[in-house]
């Protein structure tokens, strides 16, 4: 009876709740020279003390931009929040003593600019949250895409360029 009542205890003492990670994206569909804004939000999290994840996606289609992160991690003034760019993207690092413990959260919102046209998908890898004592149970399956499309001038741009051949043609005949 006794192992009974350990056991039941175990299991309602380490209940696994599971923090779900969602890719936001300001804009599925932008020209070459526009930025999308990202915000990976994070809910149903138990408190945590540092985290690592990569945020993927083809750095030949999208930059980051530098300086663009912003998080409700940062509000605390943690010890360490950094980024770097990858060869897969974007790698975001966290650490701090005092654990972050709000359930619902914007993990990060950061910017990226379309530098070529293309199709790339948005995921994240190696995702681990822990506090000092165990490793968290993260849903990171999250997946999104945007297309990148050259810009395509106006009909007034198009007036405007025929507008000044007909006017170089003219002058030519005149001279």
């Amino acid at each position: 009876m006794n192992k009974f009542i350990l056991i039941i205890s175990l299991l309602f003492g380490f209940n696994a709740n599971a923090g779900l990670i969602s890719i936001e994206l300001s804009d599925n569909q932008v020209n070459v020279g526009e930025s999308i804004t990202v915000n990976l939000m994070a809910s149903d999290f138990n408190a945590f003390d540092a985290f690592d994840l990569d945020f993927n996606f083809n750095n030949n289609i999208f930059n980051y931009q530098e300086g663009s992160l912003t998080s409700d991690v940062t509000a605390v003034l943690p010890l360490v929040f950094e980024t770097s760019v990858n060869a897969n993207g974007l790698a975001i690092s966290f650490l701090d003593f005092a654990a972050f413990s709000t359930a619902d959260f914007l993990l990060a919102s950061f910017e990226i600019t379309a530098t070529a046209e293309g199709e790339d998908s948005f995921s994240l890898s190696n995702v681990s949250f822990s506090d000092f004592f165990a490793p968290l149970i993260v849903d990171s399956s999250a997946q999104t895409t945007a297309l990148v499309t050259a810009s395509i001038p106006e009909p007034s741009t198009w007036l405007l360029f025929f507008s000044a051949l007909l006017l170089v043609a003219r002058v030519n005949r005149t001279v």
